[in-house]
């Protein structure tokens, strides 16, 4: 875990090692966001001890800063950034937390989504391509019968990009959203904090809320990212009878649904398409499918297989 020290950036961030035997009791945050084509700035055995020992804040990626930036105006102590908290060059420890990444993303107070950032040196605290209105206009309007009234109104600003009637064009402006590590986190995540072009985003799992208040009613409980499949958050956990109620597919077509958007999203390395998926078939377990295969679920075995005969 990242210390990210004190409010006032006085003391530099540092990495904390816990022992098993010493349970992180404090909230912390965790960081989405994508690498980019390089990021040379990672946590590995040659380094380790100087990590412990400080990180200069000014030789950090422009988003980890900007990261800890946002955690300290929270009050919050504790970051958990991949690059920083996984040894990187250790095979054991790589694959020892990414089977544990379910475990960090549902178990962080937030997590800050750098959505429209396409690389780690990029950052998300940019200026803004259009400064939000929010001061109100009063316009007098004059009815048919000849009453007058004062009608109060203000921009709106579009968000579509990151609804889920239009993930077609939300990478375009959103390049976080096309990346396949991304999508577990922002599934898993229990509140998610986008950092968009225009605005601010809030996201969890019984609300969906943005800067310019124009989400409507119907986005505002589809707080998944799935197009057109009725999927809510809310289906990941087994105990939610919202998933029966609002007559969604069973767990197996949900499954298929997401293998299949998950499937459109980028990976850097081939063999990480198995360990970006695990937290959410974690997730399903207790839905009783049967035995988890390489992302095939033995109850419905030929079904996943698409087998005809």
């Amino acid at each position: 875990m990242l210390d990210v020290g004190p409010s006032d950036g006085s003391q530099n961030p540092r990495l904390v090692v816990f022992d098993k035997r010493d349970a992180l009791s404090e909230p912390y945050i965790a960081l989405s966001y994508c690498w980019g084509k390089k990021n040379s700035f990672v946590t590995a055995r040659r380094n380790i001890k100087d990590r412990i020992a400080g990180i200069q804040f000014e030789k950090l990626p422009k988003t980890f800063q900007d990261a800890i930036l946002v955690t300290r105006c929270l009050g919050m102590h504790y970051l958990w950034i991949d690059a920083l908290c996984i040894v990187q060059d250790d095979y054991n420890d790589w694959v020892k937390e990414a089977a544990n990444m379910a475990s960090v993303y549902q178990g962080a107070i937030l997590t800050i989504s750098a959505t429209n950032s396409s690389a780690v040196t990029e950052g998300f605290l940019k200026p803004r391509l259009h400064v939000i209105e929010k001061a109100v206009k009063s316009v007098l309007w004059v009815s048919p019968s000849g009453q007058s009234f004062t009608v109060h109104v203000r921009t709106r600003l579009k968000h579509e990009d990151i609804v889920p009637e239009t993930t077609s064009t939300s990478t375009q402006d959103n390049p976080l959203l096309s990346r396949g590590w991304a999508f577990q986190e922002r599934l898993l995540s229990t509140r998610t904090l986008h950092f968009l072009a225009k605005e601010l985003l809030w996201e969890c799992r019984c609300q969906y809320w943005c800067e310019c208040m124009s989400v409507t009613a119907d986005q505002s409980w589809k707080v998944g990212v799935l197009q057109g499949s009725l999927f809510n958050r809310a289906t990941l956990d087994p105990r939610a009878t919202m998933f029966y109620e609002y007559g969604w597919d069973e767990p197996t077509s949900t499954w298929q649904t997401m293998v299949s958007e998950y499937s459109k999203r980028q990976l850097t390395y081939r063999d990480d398409r198995l360990p970006a998926l695990s937290g959410i078939a974690s997730r399903f377990i207790s839905f009783d499918l049967g035995g988890y295969y390489a992302g095939i679920w033995s109850k419905n075995l030929l079904c996943h297989l698409s087998w005809q005969s």
